[in-house]
């Protein structure tokens, strides 16, 4: 492990043809249409996948999943109305929302994106268990097993600087959307080992084993 970069949130969208513009409308739509909601994900195990069965389970949404292969082709088929729901990287979502190809209906996390400040911030949308979801993902640096001590503490001081760093930072936000962090390689690791116990505990949870 050498170091956190950066965390970055999601963003629950829509399409336009679907006639909901909040997760609670969203929620009441899919128990009067039990059987007509799906959601895109990047492919089994990805994080739109993992987030898109979270949010089905804790908002009580029904939908069924279709796998894609990439971000990319989930905002592509929602385009066309074969996809209902997605969740994306805010990178890769806000423009398709801007330009009003999609509706977004909130934000991971608990505070609203500059870049899109209608979406309420999950903290905002009065469905709880839903700070589960943040952050949606993360970036690390990580190096071959047997990296020496020295070389990652060098490379980890480098991530921690420039994060700090505020026009570095400024330019990580504002051109994608994601949030720098700085800490050790612990830090990294002890991140890493939680969210993997998070999911394990939800695999669980979802096959009624815990």
């Amino acid at each position: 492990m050498v170091g956190l970069v950066a965390t970055a949130p999601g963003v629950i969208v829509v399409s336009r043809d679907l006639p909901v513009r909040s997760l609670r409308e969203l929620a009441t739509y899919s128990k009067a249409n039990p059987t007509k909601l799906n959601f895109g994900s990047s492919g089994i195990g990805s994080a739109s996948h993992l987030a898109g069965a979270y949010l089905s389970k804790v908002a009580g949404i029904t939908m069924t999943h279709i796998p894609y292969k990439a971000d990319a082709d989930i905002v592509q088929a929602m385009y066309s109305g074969s996809v209902h729901v997605g969740i994306a990287p805010a990178q890769g979502a806000v423009t398709a929302i801007s330009n009003g190809k999609l509706r977004a209906l909130a934000v991971t996390g608990s505070h609203r994106l500059k870049q899109l400040p209608e979406a309420p911030s999950f903290a905002e949308a009065g469905i709880s268990g839903l700070e589960g979801l943040d952050p949606y993902t993360y970036y690390g640096l990580v190096g071959p097993r047997g990296l020496p001590a020295g070389v990652a503490t060098k490379l980890n001081a480098a991530i921690n600087r420039v994060s700090r760093d505020p026009a570095s930072a400024a330019q990580v936000q504002e051109k994608y959307y994601a949030d720098p962090r700085s800490g050790s390689p612990e830090d990294l690791r002890k991140l890493i080992q939680e969210d993997t116990g998070k999911w394990a505990r939800f695999s669980k949870y979802v096959n009624g084993a815990g």
